[in-house]
């Protein structure tokens, strides 16, 4: 079981020990690498506007990450925070001995800044992460970052 700590409990300087149930894996921007649709593979921070986050170099690329869900944790939602709410968000189950992929396991037509339930659950394991794929159509199309709900298997 792992120690966690109360408002009250940091206060008075006492812990309770409990275990967590349900929470949530942040995605930072940085996270984000383009895949190898174009001789122009980088990712480029936007510090040129208010809406700080990153964008491809050339319009032909992707953005991938990759997020390990913890053993004994299944993901059961997966948002990614845009400027473009018309770009789709694609999650699979990468087989990290092989580097395979699953069948898509987001809902069809998962877009930007949507927080919907996965079409099938992913279950963390020791082999496998979660692949997400955030398709930019335009180079000023950014990405700010994100999450993976999670919830004790």
């Amino acid at each position: 079981m792992a120690t966690t700590w109360t408002a009250d409990a940091l206060t008075k300087g006492t812990s309770t020990t409990s275990t967590i149930d349900t929470g949530i894996i942040k995605i930072l921007a940085t996270d984000f690498i383009s895949n190898d649709d174009s001789t122009t593979q980088s990712v480029r921070v936007e510090d040129d506007t208010s809406n700080f986050g990153i964008r491809v170099a050339n319009a032909n690329s992707e953005l991938f990450v990759w997020v390990d869900v913890p053993s004994g944790y299944t993901a059961t939602k997966v948002k990614i925070n845009g400027s473009d709410t018309a770009n789709e968000v694609e999650v699979y189950t990468l087989n990290l001995d092989n580097g395979t992929l699953s069948d898509e396991i987001s809902n069809t037509g998962l877009n930007v800044n949507e927080d919907l339930d996965l079409d099938t659950y992913h279950v963390g394991k020791n082999n496998n992460a979660l692949a997400i794929m955030a398709n930019t159509f335009d180079t000023g199309d950014k990405i700010y970052g994100g999450y993976v709900t999670i919830q004790r298997s």
